[in-house]
């Protein structure tokens, strides 16, 4: 709770208070389960306002990322890769390569908005911050996936950062990277539907779809 208050940063990889002049892993923000598993108990546990300063850091990855997006996929909306740092950097960072090569930070981040959302039901925050980073980092996975020869859209390269393994016919990949595009993709249909059919919010939802 004292390390992620409003208006601060969120909680790093080993705490604001640990013993280290150089703390593993630069002290950043893992965002391939780390971040995500810091801030599971805030909505169930009535600490929405910890949650904040992810949203704030979600903010600077959309802005940042934009331009990754851009420069190294050719594609719309936003990337993150496994790590940032409170610079928000949003290039993929690491000697790993199943860590470097997965650019699904961003979009995992993305589903705690709107989880912030459903427990606060908080329309601001709805329109204002929710909206625009699930729009980005849907956009950003529509010009990811490419269609196989089997006319099936799919992610390439397709991997988990912290897991390994192979499917008895030699393929492999992660059924949890399609698991959150398809969540995302249904999310944020139903977001712009919700608003489209707000009569008072229509007009602002249609200008910035």
């Amino acid at each position: 709770m004292g390390s992620s208050r409003p208006g601060t940063l969120p909680s790093n990889l080993q705490g604001i208070w640990n013993a280290h002049i150089t703390p593993p892993w630069e002290c950043d923000y893992h965002l391939n389960i780390n971040l995500q598993m810091n801030y599971w108990p805030a909505e169930v546990t009535n600490l929405a306002e910890c949650h904040e300063p992810v949203f704030d850091l979600l903010d600077r990855l959309r802005s940042n990322g934009k331009r990754t997006a851009r420069i190294l996929y050719g594609a719309d909306g936003f990337v993150a890769h496994h790590a940032t740092n409170l610079w928000a950097d949003t290039s993929p960072v690491s000697d790993v390569v199943s860590a470097t090569v997965w650019p699904m930070g961003g979009a995992w981040l993305a589903l705690h908005a709107w989880e912030h959302y459903l427990y606060g039901q908080d329309a601001v925050f709805l329109h204002e911050r929710a909206y625009p980073v699930m729009k980005g980092a849907a956009l950003f996975l529509l010009d990811y996936m490419m269609e196989n020869k089997q006319g099936e859209w799919v992610t390439s390269p397709s991997l988990s950062p912290e897991n390994r393994n192979r499917l008895p016919n030699g393929n492999s990949g992660t059924p949890w990277v399609r698991a959150w595009i398809l969540k995302l993709a249904e999310l944020y249909l139903k977001l712009v539907c919700m608003q489209v059919n707000n009569g008072k919010a229509r007009q602002a939802f249609e200008d910035g779809f």
